[in-house]
């Protein structure tokens, strides 16, 4: 397994040079719900092309989360900016998957499985076609 590192999304910028991370896991965010924190969401447009500076070309980022709202924004925020979606389910724990993304279980992932919650997973990669730059646009609410 790959050494790991666990840092406040803000302060990427400031430990990892560009290229520098070969994965990226965003688990169980805030879903900041209101319109007025959308640019605060870590699945963001404005995350994301702080997470491309920081990945190498061929990384992959992850979310894992019970919010099935945060999700929806989130593959459709992915989907808008270009990325490569590898894997989109509203159901990891279905049985149809295997690897790291079910064999590693934060302690809120454990806890809302025994609630009977249904664990959203996303996992994508950048594309030549990202934009690097933020388009402003009218926030969406959750």
């Amino acid at each position: 397994m790959s050494p790991f590192c666990v840092v406040g999304s803000n302060s990427c910028r400031n430990i990892f040079g560009a290229g520098e991370v070969s994965e990226l896991w965003i688990t169980f965010p805030d879903p900041q719900p209101r319109a007025s924190r959308a640019r605060k969401r870590l699945t963001s447009l404005r995350f994301l092309q702080l997470y491309h500076r920081i990945l190498r070309k061929d990384a992959r980022v992850h979310l894992k989360t019970d919010d099935a709202d945060l999700f929806t924004y989130s593959v459709e925020t992915w989907n808008d900016a270009k990325m490569n979606m590898q894997v989109v389910t509203s159901d990891l724990y279905s049985g149809a998957f295997e690897g790291p993304a079910v064999e590693i279980q934060t302690t809120y992932e454990a806890r809302f499985l025994a609630e009977g919650r249904k664990i959203h997973y996303m996992c994508a990669e950048f594309t030549e076609d990202f934009p690097v730059s933020e388009a402003r646009s009218v926030p969406a609410p959750l």
